[in-house]
């Protein structure tokens, strides 16, 4: 099987697929409105140059993962600015939190939860904290919590949460090994957690699983998320298994097309869809999105 690859204009209008399909609309927090059910985790990774102020307009509970709250804090020139920015809560072993940051936000409302277990990152802690906020049990996490491994236990003990959207500030660049435990982390907690999907948000990029089956990802138009190519770049990465694609959308369309790891790989392609563009994949595969914004917005 060698697959089709079919070259599209720049501008290609797509419609949304009829049969049964998965709609994703990662780009919503470019509308400066609120996106329903969702949270934004701070890693802690630099967010100077992310489009901070839409990833926090757009979300109602903000998560700081240990030193993400460090990144928060000096994000700030004084407080007056700082104080429009209070994270609801900070989890992790706080190995990286400083003291000044715990004591600010401590007065400032927020709850501060140490999580002491070295089986989990600061980031897997975070999602539970989210996962939490989106079940029965969130009242849990205003009272005290067992700080070596009780966020695990607390979420084991209610069932699955309702659906919602997980916007991640970081996590990207920097340390490769880092930025590969995030990529790994779509996987894993696509299959701990199916019901959340998560959006990393770097300074070139968004990145996120396009599950095993048809997906419409879907957005108002192509300049909400890139007004300075109008073919913004994209890649479809398959990090887990060998899988077959077919896509309606793109700059190099490609129809029951092998990708994996060290065969073909579609890097450097390109969105042409100007409302949404259609990903067929026969397993789950990771799709970055070149993305661009106004440097130093708050």
């Amino acid at each position: 099987m060698s697959g089709v690859v079919v070259e599209r204009p720049d501008d290609y209008v797509v419609e949304e697929p009829q049969k049964n399909h998965l709609t994703l609309e990662p780009f919503n927090f470019y509308t400066n409105q609120l996106v329903q059910k969702a949270v934004l985790i701070i890693l802690n990774t630099p967010i100077e140059k992310l489009p901070f102020h839409q990833l926090w307009s757009c979300t109602s509970v903000r998560i700081c993962a240990d030193g993400g709250a460090n990144r928060l804090y000096y994000r700030f020139i004084n407080d007056q600015e700082r104080e429009r920015y209070i994270p609801d809560f900070i989890v992790g072993d706080l190995d990286s939190l400083r003291e000044e940051v715990r004591q600010y936000y401590l007065l400032k409302g927020t709850v501060v939860l140490p999580q002491y277990t070295q089986y989990a990152t600061d980031f897997m802690k975070a999602i539970e904290v989210a996962v939490l906020m989106h079940t029965s049990g969130k009242d849990d996490l205003y009272k005290p919590v067992d700080d070596d491994n009780g966020l695990s236990h607390l979420v084991k003990k209610y069932e699955q949460s309702e659906p919602f959207t997980a916007y991640v500030a970081g996590g990207i660049g920097g340390r490769f090994d880092q930025t590969f435990h995030s990529i790994n982390l779509l996987y894993s907690t696509k299959a701990e957690f199916p019901q959340i999907r998560i959006f990393f948000v770097s300074d070139t990029d968004l990145i996120f699983l396009v599950p095993e089956g048809t997906t419409y990802v879907k957005y108002a138009s192509k300049k909400l998320f890139n007004q300075h190519d109008p073919v913004p770049k994209l890649g479809l990465l398959p990090f887990g298994k060998r899988v077959v694609l077919s896509t309606v959308g793109l700059k190099y369309d490609v129809q029951d097309w092998v990708s994996e790891v060290g065969a073909n790989v579609s890097t450097s392609n390109g969105v042409s869809g100007t409302t949404g563009f259609v990903v067929d994949t026969s397993d789950d595969i990771v799709v970055n999105v070149e993305i661009s914004h106004v440097v130093g917005q708050v």
